[in-house]
């Protein structure tokens, strides 16, 4: 039965292989003498490959060494069929014997790093880790835990700038290494000037306007006024662009800013 069971995989693995897109070269001799000492699986070099692919399961881990170490899996529970080929360019070896690998019940000593991390949006996404009960969202060097596979960057508003993102599992005091970065990128605002310019003007007198004449005053003094003010929004303006605020953030500051004077006097 156990027998039946070993073809079986071989077949599958032989029948994977021959899906992939690498072509079964038979001249190409299989990786040989593959044991597996303290959960590293190791075999003999094959002449003339480029590198390996080890098949834990149907699941394909390639690697350029002679050897892997599956504690680094955080593999669960269970019996898992190890099998290696070899690989040439864009062909690739029959595959090895099989090799039992037993996981028994017990507390993983390890987390495998989370793969296929996407960038869709603003939402990072990743694959599951067996046995991870969390995850940690590391952006540059903040951290943000999470129990999700995903994790939405949006609502945390950062700053315009370019990020790096990378994911580690975790399980009580166990943490994987860092999965692969992916880049993120927060655009800076684009701001109607003349939209700012009017709202920081109109702080002063809801009246104002952007394009008024001295013929459009009473009085001289109440030009001069809306002169000073024009300078004073165009200057603010373009330290608020220079600054990338947001038109909200950069009219909120000034208006917040312009009546602190009263406010002081109402304390007084």
């Amino acid at each position: 039965m156990r027998k039946l069971a070993l073809l079986v995989f071989v077949l599958l693995t032989t029948f994977a292989l021959a899906a992939c897109d690498r072509q079964i070269d038979l001249d190409l001799d299989p990786p040989s003498n593959v044991v597996i000492t303290a959960g590293v699986v190791s075999w003999d070099a094959v002449d003339e490959a480029d590198s390996y692919i080890v098949f834990v399961g149907l699941t394909e881990y390639p690697v350029t060494t002679t050897s892997f170490d599956l504690n680094t899996l955080g593999l669960g529970v269970g019996t898992y069929q190890i099998s290696v080929v070899a690989v040439k360019g864009d062909a690739q070896s029959l595959p090895s014997s099989v090799v039992p690998f037993v996981v028994e019940d017990g507390e993983p000593t390890s987390l495998a790093t989370p793969q296929n991390v996407q960038l869709v949006g603003s939402v990072v996404s990743w694959n599951p880790v067996p046995n991870a009960l969390g995850y940690v969202v590391i952006i540059n060097s903040i951290s943000y835990p999470t129990t999700n596979t995903s994790f939405n960057l949006g609502p945390l508003d950062l700053a315009p700038g370019t990020y790096s993102i990378t994911v580690q599992a975790t399980r009580n005091a166990l943490l994987s290494s860092p999965s692969s970065a992916v880049q993120y990128t927060v655009s800076a605002e684009v701001v109607d000037r003349d939209a700012l310019l009017l709202g920081v003007l109109r702080t002063f007198d809801e009246d104002y306007d952007l394009d008024l004449t001295e013929s459009d005053f009473d009085y001289e003094w109440e030009f001069d006024d809306y002169q000073s003010a024009l300078a004073i929004a165009n200057a603010y303006t373009g330290a608020a662009i220079d600054m990338q605020m947001s038109e909200a953030n950069a009219l909120g500051m000034f208006q917040h800013m312009f009546e602190l004077p009263d406010r002081m006097y109402d304390m007084d």
